[in-house]
């Protein structure tokens, strides 16, 4: 198996995970999240093969988006110096599995 990050000349080859809309982004929106910097794709490969995918993408955690006292426990994991209304974050913004 080798994982490798989708690029706009990438050929893709067959994948079906069992979703429509997450096959649907890897054929229709992977590489066009890729070129408008959105989005980076890793597509793991046996034997040629698509066997998963993943894409992450930049965001963030903020205090407006927290309930109640949890902003207090995630502030607390940093110094005083570095409390701040928001934190940056990586999320993988889809992940999926071949059904093969």
């Amino acid at each position: 198996m080798k994982l490798v990050r989708l690029t706009p000349d990438y050929e893709l080859t067959d994948f079906d995970c069992g979703d429509e809309q997450l096959n649907n982004f890897l054929f229709e929106d992977a590489k066009p999240s890729l070129e408008l910097r959105v989005a980076n794709t890793f597509i793991l490969e046996d034997d040629g093969r698509i066997a998963a995918y993943f894409c992450i993408l930049n965001d963030k955690v903020s205090k407006d988006g927290v309930i109640g006292s949890r902003w207090k426990k995630i502030r607390s994991n940093f110094p005083q110096s570095k409390q701040f209304r928001s934190y940056p974050t990586i999320k993988i913004g889809r992940f999926a599995v071949s059904k093969d």
